[in-house]
């Protein structure tokens, strides 16, 4: 067998066992896109409209943990006991150590482990929030957040050791195509972001 066809086969495996992880729901195929980018994309970041809307509407049931709610609760509390004066450098500044209490929104909720964001995201690496507008008016505010979210797809040493991992063949198989030296399939990251309007009126 050539060494062409055992690739073909491993990521044709790979793809027929993500299906356990994902059979549901809007998001199903996105594992498959990844897979593929995974094969062909050579290492470079995977940006997909249907990951944005995964994580747009993840952001907009606002965790009272995560870090849409922090800061729309923060802002009420700032307008509430600042109400003379408007000082942007301080709110900024707080807005910074709040933020630091706020936990980064997932994907490894019991849905997400059958509608494909689990084994796609599941964790996020890292994340950039611009406070774009900030209106204050009479009677309340708005303000408009951009969150820029980057997750890395591949698997670590440390990762295969875990149970989860390394009693499923997927992963073994992930594992083996990005790390055997015959084989060397590049992980990357995945880019995703979201705009998102906070007020009170």
């Amino acid at each position: 067998i050539s060494h062409q066809e055992c690739v073909n086969i491993l990521f044709t495996e790979m793809k027929e066992l993500s299906a356990r992880f994902s059979f549901t729901g809007e998001y199903k195929m996105l594992i498959r896109e990844l897979i593929d980018h995974f094969r062909f994309g050579k290492g470079r970041n995977f940006y997909s409209l249907r990951l944005n809307a995964a994580f747009q509407n993840r952001i907009e049931r606002m965790s009272h943990e995560g870090p849409a709610f922090k800061i729309k609760e923060f802002i009420h509390d700032f307008f509430l006991y600042n109400k003379h004066e408007l000082n942007i450098s301080s709110l900024i500044h707080d807005l910074k150590v709040v933020l630091y209490t706020a936990t980064l929104d997932k994907f490894n909720s019991k849905t997400d482990r059958i509608n494909g964001l689990g084994i796609s995201i599941h964790d996020i690496s890292a994340q950039n929030i611009t406070l774009l507008d900030l209106q204050k008016y009479a009677m309340g505010w708005d303000a408009t957040l951009i969150f820029k979210v980057q997750d890395h797809f591949g698997l670590d040493i440390i990762d295969i050791k875990k149970d989860i991992y390394r009693n499923f063949r997927f992963f073994r198989i992930w594992f083996f195509l990005q790390r055997h030296r015959d084989y060397a399939f590049k992980p990357f990251f995945t880019d995703f972001h979201s705009l998102v309007r906070i007020g009170e009126y």
